[in-house]
């Protein structure tokens, strides 16, 4: 009885686990809230302080919708950076976050950030291949940021296979892969992929 108790209790457990991680992602949970609180973040920022363009999120897109999930992975966790013209409004941002206890941002600053200078090769490598930059829309001004995110040597591949192809090409190019459906072929060869609630 003992045992039965101790496996219903581990059972029940693990259905609220599942069914917090569901109302997260659903509209008006908390990962939604996150989202809304950071967004809000970010604006107030730009109200108060001179320079502030937005989250990469915010200040590009991608060229086609077929291309959303694959840019949203080759941003990784730089998507929710927020771009800065200066190195000093960066600072700014930083001091004003920690005197106020608002929380950890990571900035990009315009003036600190080289210009993208992608491979060209990777440019060439046939129709199945897109150099993640070039799939990307943004105004000139925050080019260099939004580079940076999506890594100069990103290529967005249309299947696993043919990240695969080109990610373990040893005549070619050293890359980051990215599939249309978001799997990820780091070039250190980490892969990253499967299916998230939502994704």
């Amino acid at each position: 009885a003992d045992d039965d108790a101790k496996r219903a209790r581990t059972a029940l457990e693990r259905a609220e686990a599942q069914l917090r991680d569901c109302q997260d992602g659903l509209p008006g949970g908390a990962a939604a809230q996150r989202e809304a609180q950071k967004a809000r973040l970010v604006e107030a920022l730009a109200r108060q302080f001179p320079g502030v363009r937005g989250r990469v999120v915010d200040v590009c897109k991608p060229a086609q919708r077929k291309y959303a999930a694959a840019v949203g992975v080759a941003c990784g966790a730089l998507g929710e950076a927020v771009v800065v013209d200066t190195r000093a409004a960066a600072v700014d941002c930083v001091r004003h976050l920690r005197e106020h206890r608002l929380g950890v941002l990571t900035f990009l600053p315009l003036d600190a950030l080289p210009a993208p200078r992608p491979d060209e090769r990777l440019r060439t490598l046939g129709p199945k291949y897109k150099l993640a930059l070039d799939v990307v829309t943004c105004d000139a001004a925050v080019r260099a940021a939004v580079a940076h995110a999506v890594g100069a040597r990103t290529v967005v591949c249309e299947t696993l296979d043919d990240a695969r192809a080109v990610a373990y090409d040893a005549t070619g190019p050293s890359v980051k892969a990215v599939t249309l459906a978001g799997a990820v072929i780091a070039k250190n060869g980490t892969i990253s992929g499967g299916h998230g609630g939502g994704a």
